[in-house]
């Protein structure tokens, strides 16, 4: 069930922003994109020397992540909706959905991107076993920047801020 507003309209904090209803939208929808529309997407790998299940014990759970997401004040998880809210340091807030889970992965996307300038935003994190004691995380997504930002600023920006997240895995693990 959808709540008053969501999906339908103005997002609630950004009432010049529509937020997207959930799933593909229709032809004629202002949320419709033409299937030779290009996404912007992103990729990111990082390698550990630690084993797939010791990088998956840090970052697995998908309702706890501000020990290793540097600039997240909090998390609030909703089980049933298969949602966080995340609360930056600075107030801002953003909504995730967990789409798909399996073994050593999330797939997930912003329910409200909060701050940052996109909108249809999916990604998946991955851990893979590259060997004894080596594994890597592979983090892809794809998006569309709101008007007036190019796709490449905000995959610059996006992509940095997994990268730093990814870098303070590594310090974590003390790789």
């Amino acid at each position: 069930m959808r709540r008053p507003g969501r999906g339908s309209g103005a997002s609630p904090r950004h009432p010049d922003r529509t937020t997207p209803p959930l799933g593909p939208a229709p032809s004629g929808s202002p949320h419709h994109r033409p299937e030779n529309e290009l996404m912007t997407t992103f990729s990111k790998k990082q390698q550990y020397t630690a084993s797939a299940s010791t990088v998956w014990g840090l970052i697995g759970d998908f309702y706890s992540v501000e020990s290793w997401m540097p600039g997240i004040a909090g998390t609030v998880a909703d089980t049933g909706r298969r949602t966080r809210t995340l609360t930056l340091h600075d107030g801002g807030r953003l909504v995730e959905r967990l789409l798909d889970e399996g073994k050593r992965f999330h797939h997930y996307r912003f329910d409200d991107p909060g701050p940052l300038p996109v909108r249809d935003f999916t990604a998946r994190i991955t851990v893979v076993e590259e060997g004894p004691d080596r594994s890597a995380i592979e983090w892809t997504g794809s998006f569309e920047p709101v008007p007036g930002v190019l796709g490449d600023e905000a995959a610059a920006g996006v992509g940095g801020f997994y990268q730093v997240c990814l870098d303070r895995i590594t310090a974590l693990l003390g790789t």
